[in-house]
This record gives C-alpha cells, structure tokens and sequence, in this order.
C-alpha cells in the first residue's frame, strides 16, 4: 500500500522536475527568438565571437525585437531605429539600468565603473560628476589643446608614416590624459598609454559576451574553484592592473602643485560636494579615460581604412576641403559646417563601423514592444550593428559610402521616405545614458578627420613585389568594441606647402603642450626634444 508520505514525495518530485524542465524555455509573451532547449535556453548556440554579426543575422530571421533564453534568464534584442527609440529613448526611464555584471563588479570594487554600473546611487553620483567636468561649455575650454594635439599627430603621420596606427592611438590617448589628468603622452610607448592598451585589450576580452561561462545567468558558477573558473585571475590580473594605472595617475594629480584646469583637479575639489569617496573619483578617471582613448583611436583608424578601401570617398572630401579652406592654412573646426561632405563622412564612419556594436540595457519595470511583452528584469541588447548594416534600410550597407548622407540626414534609401526613429547619432547612445563625452569627442573627430583630409593622400602600402596590399574592412579585433587590427597605408603629404604648415602648427603648440608635460620620462623628454628640434629646421631650411 502506497503511503500518503509517498504519494506527496511523488508530487514534488513531479513538480520539481516540471520546474527544472521549464527552465529555458521561452514563455510565450515574449518576442520570437531560436528554438531553445531545456535548462540551456539558447546557451548552447549562443555566439562566441563575433556576437554583434549573429545577432544581425537572427534579426533578419525573427525581426528588429527577439528574445534569447540564457538559462532561466531573458535577452531581448532589438535590431531596428524604431525599436531603439520606443525601448530605449521613450522608455529612458526605465531601460537606463544595466545589466548585473559579476566580472565588472569584481574588478571595479562593486560596479565603480559607470559605463558598466547599474542604475542607482553610485552611477548618478558618479554620471554628475562626469556631467559637471565633460558639458558643453567646459569641453569648449579644452579645445586648444586637442587642437596642439591633433598638431602633433599631423607631424607624426609626416614624419613616421609607417607607425600611423599607434601615432592615432597615441593622439587620442594623450587628449584623454591632459583632458582628465593634467598630463600627456608624448608617445605611444609613454608607460600610461602602454599600461592602459595593455589592460584594455584584457578587459574588454573578459567582458566580450561569450568569452567565459555567462556567469551572471548562472550565478552558481562563481564558486567554482579557479581551475575551472578561468576567468578568476583573469578578473584580478585586470583589477591589479587598472588599479596601478588609474590611481597612479590620481596620486601624481594630487601631488602636483601646478593648476593646468584638469578635469581631476575640479572633482578633487568638489568631490565631498558631490558626495564622491576616493574609489569613486580614481574610477570615474580611469572610465574616462577608457571611454574617450579608445574609442576616439578605433574611430579614426576606421576613417582612414574606410577612404583606403574606398577612395572616392577621399577624393570628394579632399575636393570639398580645397574649396573651403584652401592649402594656405589648416581647417578649423567652425570650417565643418561649411563641408557637407566632411559630415557626411563623419557620420558615415559611426555608421560603418559602430565603436559599440552592442549597447547594453536591463528593464526595471516591464514594458511592452508590438505586442509582446518585455518583462523586469531582462537584459536588453541594443544591437548597432544589425540597425546600421540592415538592407532593407541603407543602400549596400558594407559600403563606406558618404554620399547616402547627403540624400538625408540619417542616410537611408530615399525610397524610405522617414524611418521612424531613425537619427544620425545614435552610435552616442540613448536616453539617460547617452555618451557623457559626446563634445570633447565629436570636437576631436571633427577637427582630426579634416586636418588628416586637408594634409595627406592615402593609398593601400606596397608588399616587397611593389602590388598594392588591398585593405581589409572586416579585419577587426574581437573585443566589446568595434576597432580595425593595425594595418599599413602609404601616407604622403600633398604639396610642400602642406608640409610646411603641419611643421609650423607643431611648433607653435609646444608652449601649450609643455603645460601638460609633468612627470615625463627622460626618454620622453629626449624625442620631444628632437621631434621639436627637426621641426624647427625644417622649417628654418624651407
């Protein structure tokens, strides 16, 4: 005879196995999304490289807005302008978390970094502060020294061609640096700019979806022992790291008698003001500078393989620069609004390759897209790529093709007539986390793209057999943002006149630049002094 105790062991166990067995399974409110399978969801199909081109591709399957089941957890993401705006934009407030993040919040002392930190407290305290140094009316008194510093990268592409890659890295890193720091790299073996592509290139590995086990939809994975949680020392490798790096610099800053109107200086300042303890002021330095170096460098290098591998993007630019500005002198950034074509091109390049192919979002409430409902809690995976690169949309998207951007702003077919939502700069992000330093890095690109333009021809290099080497648009590095591997180009200036001006302008910016030259390396101090030496008579010997 079968006991009661036994009958309700049976039933649990019977539930117990109904439960498990629902886990992975996509309910049925949500958006369509690949077949799942029990307890993984979509875990097992789940890309390990290059997640933003799988993405795209089940876009163009399930629609602009699907869902994946990461074990018992929801991603939906959406592919299309008008999803991004009623998800993201119209629905700010409660699409401005992100989603929990265990490898960020073991390197960043609980989630400091306020790219990655959740929305709460900690992210607003520290989005004020970066509001406060980075708004418009403060970056426009930092221009002068972009402006030296893109004097420098001139003379560099003149002088050391052949190192163009990490001359451009060089540039966007030391603006960063002087911007937040007080202090510059006068190259790109400086130890800070080493130090800091060394652990970027770590860091964004451990953070790039699929590159460890998806701890955070399978939380009982952090207490594997660390021969089978590869990602343990590579989480403290990058704290150690970043930690040297960051509140290195902010030691030195404070140390420094010397006032040069750094963005670190004010926060020092007013840091009890805002309520900022010292891990909150060395990491909101440290995403600073992470969010304005690489991302300016991955940027320009694309513009310049993007017009080598298609140079009639080149030539109408260049045509467009010789109207406006002439050879006499070196564009301005108040020149751009003159240069349709120039912000076409700029444009184009966000376009073409998105620094963040993937924008994370998590919902706080649930919210509903088409019908189907999005539910609190779920991660939400703004895909750039697939709304950039959609078909149906651009004209032969995997073309660098400024021009689409002069038929209309946001550069789609004309037959689309308008796309709803669709604007030109939504490679800034969205809603209330929109890029905090979308001035100072729209002056660079800006000011950068026309000097580079106005100042040299670019063709593909030569191999030993002098036959062009034909430029690779798809050879990017795998990493949470979208940069070219480095890649050669023959780089020559386009008149002696060019020449002239670019040894000028560098200089005329060495009193600016000294400014921010504190604590440099005796070897530094040596190449800045010879680099000025042979300006000098260059100039003297024209």
């Amino acid at each position: 005879m079968i006991s009661s105790t036994h009958v309700a062991a049976a039933l649990v166990l019977v539930y117990a196995i109904y439960r498990i067995a629902r886990i992975g399974k996509r309910e049925g409110y949500l958006p369509p999304g690949p077949p799942t399978v029990p307890i993984l969801g979509n875990i097992h199909i789940f890309p390990k490289t290059w997640a933003y081109l799988q993405f795209t591709t089940w876009a163009r399957e399930y629609g602009d807005c699907y869902s994946l089941k990461i074990g018992s957890g929801t991603m939906v993401v959406i592919s299309s302008a008008k999803a991004f705006n009623e998800i993201i934009d119209k629905n700010s407030a409660i699409t401005a978390d992100r989603p929990p993040n265990y490898f960020a919040d073991q390197v960043t002392s609980g989630g400091l970094n306020m790219v990655l930190a959740r929305y709460g407290d900690k992210w607003r305290t520290l989005r004020r502060g970066a509001h406060e140094v980075l708004n418009l009316a403060v970056a426009k008194t930092h221009r002068p020294l972009q402006d030296s510093e893109s004097s420098q990268l001139m003379y560099e592409l003149l002088t050391i061609p052949e190192k163009s890659f990490t001359s451009v890295q060089r540039f966007a890193s030391s603006v960063i640096l002087s911007v937040v720091f007080g202090k510059r790299a006068p190259q790109f073996t400086t130890k800070e700019v080493k130090a800091f592509f060394h652990v970027q290139h770590i860091w964004e590995y451990l953070l790039f979806p699929g590159s460890f086990a998806p701890v955070d939809y399978l939380p009982f994975l952090k207490y594997f022992p660390e021969p089978l949680a590869k990602w343990k020392p590579v989480v403290k490798e990058v704290r150690d790291l970043q930690r040297d790096l960051y509140f290195g610099l902010l030691d030195e800053t404070e140390r420094r008698k010397e006032d040069n109107g750094c963005y670190m200086e004010t926060i020092l300042e007013r840091s009890k003001e805002w309520g900022m303890d010292r891990e909150m002021i060395g990491y909101l330095g440290g995403v600073l500078m992470e969010a304005g170096s690489d991302t300016t460098s991955s940027y320009l290098n694309t513009l310049i393989l993007g017009i080598l591998a298609f140079p009639d993007a080149q030539r109408k630019a260049q045509e467009e620069i010789d109207r406006v500005v002439g050879s006499d002198r070196a564009p301005e950034y108040d020149d751009l609004e003159n240069m349709p074509y120039m912000q076409a091109l700029l444009k184009e390049t966000h376009r073409f390759r998105p620094n963040a192919p993937l924008i994370p979002r998590s919902a706080t409430e649930d919210l509903y897209y088409n019908g189907y409902k999005i539910p609190k809690g779920t991660d939400i995976i703004a895909n750039l790529w697939g709304i950039f690169h959609d078909p149906d949309v651009y004209e032969n998207p995997e073309w660098f093709w400024p021009d689409r951007f002069l038929d209309n702003d946001v550069g789609t077919k004309k037959e689309k007539g308008e796309v709803p939502g669709q604007r030109n700069d939504i490679a800034f992000g969205g809603g209330r986390r929109v890029c905090a330093g979308i001035h100072v890095a729209k002056y660079s690109l800006g000011v950068v793209a026309m000097n580079l333009l106005w100042a040299f021809s670019f063709t593909p290099a030569l191999d030993e057999n002098g036959n062009e080497i034909k430029p690779d648009i798809w050879d990017y590095a795998q990493a949470l943002g979208s940069a070219p591997n480095p890649f050669k180009a023959t780089i020559k200036p386009r008149s002696p006149q060019h020449a002239e001006i670019i040894r000028r302008r560098f200089v005329e910016a060495t009193p600016r630049l000294q400014a921010f030259e504190h604590e440099i390396s005796d070897e530094d101090r040596v190449v800045l002094d010879k680099m000025r030496a042979e300006a000098l008579q260059g100039l003297k010997g024209h």
